[in-house]
């Protein structure tokens, strides 16, 4: 549906579905800045605020050869913009479904990837077969956070870690991890 939104902007995407082959072959970014994300509706939400994804639902197949996030709903949101206050830079995704196979070559989930910012998943499920070529892959979020040089700052003027909630989803699909880090649900906290 969407490849990358990048700036400070909101997003709402309601009722979406995919049911298209995804593929990042030949993708030649950096490792880690975002913009090889895939997934079936966002590939990449790169300093986006207060987003919002409803109601939307994956079938097609995503297969990503290149070491980065993927996911059936989000593949990876990012908040290199260090400007933006932890209130506003997060992302809700919320009632959505994901029943296709899904390769990643790292931080591969069923319905989001690798999210780099305040993350909330709420009533969201996955029957589709989850493999990370690498590591980090969960059921419903492969890798949620960052290390400590990536915190968000606050309104007041004080950090703190990246907040991660998963709340009343489901699995059913199987998780498979080359080098390590699977979880039913989440691959890895960090």
């Amino acid at each position: 549906i969407v490849g990358l939104t990048d700036g400070e902007v909101k997003v709402r995407i309601t009722s979406c579905v995919n049911t298209g082959k995804i593929t990042n072959v030949g993708v030649t970014a950096t490792v880690g800045d975002g913009h090889g994300s895939i997934a079936g509706i966002v590939g990449c939400l790169n300093n986006s605020v207060d987003t919002v994804i409803d109601d939307c639902v994956n079938a097609g197949e995503i297969v990503a050869v290149y070491k980065q996030a993927t996911g059936g709903i989000v593949g990876g949101a990012w908040r290199s913009d260090k400007t933006c206050v932890a209130e506003d830079n997060k992302v809700v995704i919320k009632n959505c479904k994901n029943t296709a196979n899904i390769e990643g070559g790292w931080q591969t989930g069923g319905i989001a990837g690798w999210m780099r910012i305040n993350i909330s998943i709420e009533n969201c499920e996955n029957s589709g077969k989850i493999v990370s070529n690498q590591s980090y892959s969960g059921g419903i979020l492969g890798r949620g956070g960052f290390d400590n040089k990536h915190n968000v700052k606050n309104s007041d003027g004080t950090y703190s870690y990246i907040k991660v909630f998963i709340t009343d989803c489901k699995n059913t699909g199987a998780v498979q991890s080359f080098t390590g880090q699977a979880g039913g649900i989440h691959g890895y906290c960090e």
